[in-house]
């Protein structure tokens, strides 16, 4: 994948929730120069992953197969280039150690919704 700009950035955003997915692709769209790739489960993410190199991916921590944490360490190990980020509903869900799961940080889907913030944090990840 690439951006419109023709430069290789690309962001993959991995949720059960086809409602969320198309949202936040939209987001993604109008706010950033990315190209975004969707992704129902973890296992297409992990398939995704390897044949288009995202350089961040968004993987919500609950999902039916195989979760956010288990898709996220698939991943780590097949590429250490690639930016990991997990959302969840609400923080109590969350891991307390997501050193095992190779994610850079964790995040409430709520967070999305702040002004600026998914703009700010692509532009870091991209990096």
């Amino acid at each position: 994948m690439s951006s419109p700009d023709g430069a290789a950035a690309s962001v993959l955003i991995v949720d059960d929730n086809s409602t969320f997915r198309a949202a936040f692709r939209s987001y993604l769209l109008e706010h950033s120069a990315c190209a975004v790739a969707e992704a129902p489960s973890g296992e297409a993410a992990i398939k995704m992953c390897r044949e288009l190199s995202p350089k961040i991916v968004f993987m919500d921590l609950r999902m039916p197969g195989i979760g956010g944490l288990e898709a996220c360490r698939q991943i780590r190990a097949a590429s250490a280039d690639t930016r990991l980020v997990l959302l969840s509903a609400s923080l109590r869900d969350a891991p307390q150690d997501l050193t095992t799961s190779g994610a850079a940080r964790i995040m409430t889907k709520d967070e999305l919704l702040v002004p600026g913030r998914i703009r700010t944090l692509v532009q870091q990840l991209m990096e």
